[in-house]
């Protein structure tokens, strides 16, 4: 998770204007403070750069589209990210949406010299990043389509809460959507524990690398010798999971001073003071609770009838621990259901797999191979025909000429709300075969070249890689069939035993098949060879 925070501390610098009409009075830098009591900077820690699928202008648009808003469109709209670190989210958002404009703000210079030297190498025009204090940063009123802060409101102190609240108000147009996500609760109350007890030894040692070292003894040292049973078993489920997350993560979000979970509840009624209206989760299937048993769901709804209430108790049930809201300005009326009627608008896709020779029809995720038992007949055919168009979104239109029944808004919608379906705004050129010469996104190219990461072109997020991966995404430029990256790769690949040509090709093979199941492969944009 991304977590940035903004400080009153540090140097005050002379106004500057990133847009016609925003104003940021001071630049400040932006330093969390230590437990030692000196200030840590997020200069010298950076969070790794990531992408979040859920606050694509596409995700958002679909989401306040299916709640009755009428949203920008993606391809022609403005964002701002609040909390944008060194801008990854942001860039690839305005790599993918070039008519697009992106403003990216954050309050270590380190982190947005990073994304500006990035933004500089990809020649990208759409998008700019500042240095400031969020309480400082005074945009035109109704200057953006979309607010994001990822990793934010938690991580600050009450009165930045409120200036971020107040900020997402003054910026989002009349039909705009702002995303804040938060550590929520229930949920965080086991992690708080392990927080506090992490923080409190910590605390005692000064180098950030000791601290680090010291959090994750201690928290295993506690987990072996907690003497209470239910106590124990608490800390231990952390152990391996802390072990694993980077440095970055562990520090800012269990070692920081400021982390403020909050009830659905609390952080929707600091909303609506703050001028904002509830519109919904960022991710659609978390509102509907499908997946509990239908009893679960049935007292939920004789517990309460508001809508807000039915999700605090999914959390309550769910145990959640981080909350991705979605909200938009007082006066809009959004729905609280998905309005079937304008499915019309969107593409879908699914990551399902239908597992042959399954009867009943039986669809498994690709990822986690959870199984989904479908079955209504129209419904089969249309998930049929989204696995064969996979990645690529298809049309509603063109999935109901194919499947020639009536119903299927329902049921795609049924499909979303159960997290096995995905809403786009449009098509997206990206395509699930891997032809003679595979050309994946130039984004990808770039940042595998650097030994980065890629960023899919379809989900916005980083697919699972191997080691070997960025060597042949960044050589996806269209330009090379399969034998020519085995003949340029083999100098650069051991292979301990075996004929190292057909292993080679063998891997390569497997890396193209991932690149284009996760949304990495674009399609043909001529029928001859690409060398861009």
């Amino acid at each position: 998770m991304l977590s940035r925070r903004f400080s009153a501390e540090g140097d005050d610098c002379s106004p500057f204007s990133s847009l016609p009409g925003l104003v940021i009075r001071r630049r400040r830098r932006c330093y969390p403070r230590g437990m030692s009591g000196e200030f840590l900077a997020y200069d010298a820690l950076p969070y790794t750069g990531e992408a979040y699928p859920q606050t694509h202008p596409s995700a958002l648009f679909a989401a306040g589209w299916l709640l009755g808003m009428s949203p920008a469109d993606p391809q022609q709209c403005r964002v701002l990210e609040i909390g944008c670190a060194d801008a990854t989210n942001l860039i690839a958002m305005a790599a993918g949406l070039p008519q697009s404009t992106f403003v990216g703000v954050d309050g270590s210079a380190v982190q947005i010299a990073s994304g500006q030297a990035l933004i500089a190498a990809l020649g990208l025009v759409n998008i700019t990043l500042h240095v400031a204090d969020l309480r400082d940063f005074a945009p035109p009123p109704g200057s953006f389509d979309y607010v994001i802060t990822h990793g934010v409101y938690s991580w600050v102190a009450p009165d930045a809460q409120a200036a971020l609240l107040a900020l997402c108000r003054t910026a989002l147009t009349e039909q705009g959507i702002a995303y804040v996500s938060y550590n929520a609760l229930p949920g965080w109350h086991a992690c708080r524990v392990v927080r506090d007890l992490m923080r409190y030894h910590a605390s005692k040692f000064e180098s950030l690398p000791e601290q680090l070292r010291q959090a994750r003894a201690i928290l295993a040292f506690v987990a072996k010798s907690a003497v209470q049973p239910v106590y124990a078993r608490t800390l231990q489920s952390f152990v391996p999971y802390l072990d694993r997350i980077d440095d970055d993560y562990l520090f800012h979000d269990y070692l920081e001073a400021n982390n403020d979970p909050r009830m659905l509840r609390e952080f929707v009624d600091e909303a609506v003071a703050a001028g904002l209206t509830y519109l919904g989760d960022a991710e659609l299937h978390r509102m509907a609770g499908l997946d509990l048993p239908v009893s679960v769901r049935a007292q939920i709804e004789a517990f309460t009838d508001d809508p807000v209430d039915q999700e605090q108790y999914l959390d309550l049930v769910s145990d959640r621990t981080l909350r991705r809201t979605l909200l938009c300005r007082d006066g809009v009326a959004p729905q609280r259901s998905l309005d079937l009627s304008r499915a019309h608008r969107l593409s879908f896709t699914t990551g399902l797999v239908e597992e042959a020779g399954s009867d009943p029809v039986t669809f498994r995720h690709r990822r986690t191979r959870d199984a989904v038992v479908i079955a209504d007949p129209v419904r089969v055919e249309a998930l049929r025909i989204l696995q064969a168009h996979a990645p690529q979104p298809v049309p509603f239109v063109t999935l109901a000429l194919a499947v020639g029944a009536g119903g299927l808004e329902g049921l795609l919608l049924q499909g979303v709300l159960q997290g096995v379906v995905a809403a786009y705004d449009a098509p997206i050129p990206v395509t699930g075969k891997v032809g003679e010469y595979p050309e994946v996104w130039w984004l990808a190219r770039h940042l595998a070249a650097q030994g980065r990461p890629p960023i899919s072109r379809l989900h916005h997020s980083v697919p699972p890689l191997s080691a070997l991966d960025p060597l042949v995404i960044a050589l996806l430029n269209g330009s090379r069939s399969l034998s020519d990256l085995v003949a340029e790769l083999q100098p650069m690949v051991a292979v301990d035993d075996g004929d190292p040509v057909a292993a080679l090709t063998e891997a390569i093979e497997m890396i193209l098949e991932r690149c284009a199941r996760e949304g990495l492969l674009i399609e043909k944009r001529h029928d001859t060879r690409i060398l861009a």
